[in-house]
This record gives C-alpha cells, sequence and structure tokens, in this order.
C-alpha cells in the first residue's frame, strides 16, 4: 500500500491510499510493465531468432485508491477529491511513495475514474494513469553551481538511464561586471549555450524542455541567445563556462519503467 502525491498535494489530506482491494485484503498494486520481445521461430531451430524488444508506447496502468481509515466520504469530499484528481487539461506529476521500489513520479493524466461504495457510501476510486512519456522520473533534483572565475567548469553527471537527452530548468545569476555566458558541452559534440549583451547583475530563468526564457528585468534575453537550447547527453557531462554567474540546474532524471 503506497501513499501519493498528484499535482503538489498528498494523498493523505484526503486520508487516501493507493491499494488493491481482494479477496485477501489490501495489497500493493504493481505499476511496472511488461516488455514485448521481438522473435521469429523456425520449425529447423530450437531457439528463436530474437531481434530485440518493442519499443512500448506511452505508460498506462491501472490504479485503485481508498480511505486508509476504511471511513466513508461525505458528498462534498467527494466533489473536492474529483476535482483534484480527474478531468485536468494538462498533465501533472503523480508520485507513488512505494517503500519497496524507491518513489516513482509519471506526468500523467488520471482517466476513466469509477468510484467504488461499500453499504451505498463512497471509499474510494478505480482509474487508469494514462503517462504523458514511456517512463517514468526522479523526484526534482536541484545542482548548484558557483563560476566565478572568467573560464568555469562544471561535471555534471546525467543520472537517466533512458538514452536521451536530458533538457533542464536553468536559473543563472550574473556577478560582477559579467555581460555574457557561454556554455559549451564537451560531450555534446562541443555544443554551445550562450547568450550574450546582458545587463550586469541581472537573473535569467531558461526552461530548456519547454524552450523559453525570461529575464528578472524584463529584458529580451532572446534576441541575444544563440538558439542552442542547454541539453545533458546520457552519462557524464563537462562544461567549460565563460563568464562569471551562479547557475543552478533543476531537472527530474529519466528512469525506464518495464519495456523501455
Amino acid at each position: 500500500m503506497s501513499n501519493f502525491v498528484f499535482d503538489d498535494i498528498p494523498s493523505h489530506v484526503f486520508s487516501l491510499r493507493i491499494a488493491h482491494r481482494g479477496s485477501q485484503g489490501d495489497v500493493a498494486k504493481n505499476t511496472y510493465t511488461d516488455i514485448e520481445i521481438i522473435q521469429d521461430r523456425s520449425a529447423k531451430r530450437i531457439e528463436p531468432y530474437v531481434y530485440g524488444r518493442k519499443l512500448p508506447g506511452n505508460l498506462t496502468f491501472p490504479v485503485e485508491i481508498y480511505n486508509k481509515h476504511g471511513n466513508q466520504y461525505p458528498s462534498y469530499e467527494v466533489q473536492a477529491i474529483q476535482e483534484w484528481l480527474f478531468g485536468r487539461a494538462e498533465p501533472k506529476f503523480l508520485s507513488i511513495l512505494d517503500p519497496d521500489k524507491g518513489n516513482e513520479s509519471y506526468l500523467c493524466w488520471l482517466t476513466n475514474p469509477n468510484i467504488v461504495r461499500a453499504a451505498g457510501q463512497v471509499i474510494g476510486w478505480q482509474f487508469e494513469v494514462v503517462c504523458a512519456a514511456p517512463y517514468s522520473f526522479t523526484d526534482i533534483v536541484e545542482t548548484r553551481f558557483e563560476c566565478v572565475d572568467e573560464m568555469s567548469i562544471i561535471n555534471f553527471h546525467n543520472l537517466s538511464n533512458v538514452e536521451d537527452y536530458l533538457y533542464p530548468e536553468m536559473s543563472i545569476e550574473m556577478l560582477g561586471s559579467s555581460t555574457s555566458i557561454l556554455m559549451e558541452n564537451a560531450n555534446d559534440s562541443n555544443r554551445i549555450f550562450s547568450i550574450t549583451n546582458i545587463s550586469q547583475g541581472n537573473s535569467i530563468f531558461v526552461d530548456n524542455n519547454r524552450q523559453f526564457m525570461k529575464a528578472a528585468n524584463g529584458e529580451n534575453v532572446f534576441q541575444h541567445f544563440n538558439l542552442n537550447w542547454m541539453r545533458f547527453a546520457p552519462g557524464h557531462n563537462r562544461l567549460y563556462v565563460s563568464g562569471r554567474c551562479i547557475i543552478t540546474f533543476r531537472n527530474r532524471f529519466y528512469k525506464a519503467v518495464g519495456g523501455y
């Protein structure tokens, strides 16, 4: 049985937990998916030809949630819970706090809800989790680097076990008289992220995944951006940073689930 957080609201606010109500009582619900092997069998071979596994689509899995005290919900709480969980226009993070597998977060919608009743009163819900990605995410990791020299080196390890680029959020605080920043990633074919003509002491927020940036003082920094959004290659990344600044990376690492 697991607690969870959806859209930054913990389940204990409504005394809910993830569980499966079977004939043997409440048991934990598995969210892992199976892999699908691509293979070809020949009458002349005992072993099949195995070509690998099929890349999965976006994750989907069923979930059941119930009042952890076995209590029934009054109508006003039923409405509040349904407004919190279901019918969202945009996907939100669902974090399952599982002591056996560790915390897992899914960017998802919660769909097809069915109310579960006992003696005519609401005690829980059954629904489908439909994810916006074929993998899960870690909790948010925030890493801060002080680049106080004109040339600094940042070593960042992309802990994702999915072979894809990681596009972090960044907060860049310019120091002293520095008016430009350049970051060259030696582990991404020397790809360069750069912004010039920045006001002294300005701070810039960059969402590299959504391709958005803004300056604290409102100036248009995008017109001085080289259009190479910052990204981390799988594994180790060595960045050469020109410009005195404090850089904070904020991201979730990607984690393979089942057949990814």
